[in-house]
């Protein structure tokens, strides 16, 4: 915040910080910690085990496909992506997303040398894919299983994103936005065509959709767990 006097700045973050701890406070005391114990306790530990393997391996997806879009621009090893996907992971589970998302890409820089603006490009690419995962799992799901009805207007959905996205792809220009789209929005189009040709977007695409399928199996798992009767529609 510069501007402000070194004691206001003070002031306003132990401010800050109180009131996220009253906050914090407020919403422990109203948690049910023994119902929560309780149902934790009497949990199946093999859906339990199945659970902590499955979100894992969701985990590594994720990383494996953000790996995959930035390598080609910015060299880094594997284990670095992982390493910040995970950070930025559990930031995201104390945090709004956005926050994790920075928080990944600030330990990915000081692990390797990563040009800041093309870590964040990545990750623009990155949650694109998950949408694009998302929409084909959507449109997939009822080969396997029977949705309801009210589902179907998500379906439709997932299909106009794919849709709009093979425009994209057929109409390709991100580096070369007409003059009159404002500074900003060509500045971050340039900086989305760092990640390179479309056809290098397949293997992430296709472990977004691993990771979306893998979420489905998470929360399927921790409803068996919690003895809760949920087929799998």
């Amino acid at each position: 915040m510069p501007g402000l006097k070194p004691q206001l700045r003070r002031s306003i973050f132990w401010g800050a910080g109180i009131l996220v701890l009253l906050l914090g406070l407020r919403a422990g005391f109203r948690f049910p910690w023994q119902a929560t114990a309780a149902a934790v306790m009497g949990a199946d530990p093999g859906a339990l085990a199945a659970l902590v393997i499955v979100a894992l391996l969701c985990l590594v997806a994720k990383g494996w496909a953000w790996h995959l879009l930035l390598r080609p621009s910015a060299p880094h090893r594997w284990r670095s992506a992982q390493d910040a996907n995970l950070v930025g992971a559990a930031v995201n589970n104390l945090s709004v997303a956005v926050i994790g998302e920075a928080a990944r890409v600030r330990r990915l820089t000081r692990l390797e040398s990563v040009p800041l603006g093309t870590a964040v490009a990545s990750v623009v690419w990155a949650r694109a894919l998950e949408a694009v995962g998302l929409a084909v799992f959507v449109l997939t799901a009822p080969m396997v299983v029977e949705l309801p009805p009210l589902l179907r207007g998500i379906e439709i959905g997932a299909a106009s994103v794919l849709i709009v996205l093979g425009g994209l792809v057929w109409f390709r220009g991100w580096n070369a936005l007409p003059s009159g789209f404002p500074e900003p929005v060509r500045r971050a189009a340039e900086m989305l065509g760092h990640i390179g040709p479309w056809h290098r977007l397949a293997a992430p695409a296709f472990l977004a959709l691993t990771n979306w399928a893998g979420q489905w199996a998470s929360f399927h798992f921790a409803l068996v767990a919690a003895g809760i009767a949920a087929p799998p529609p």
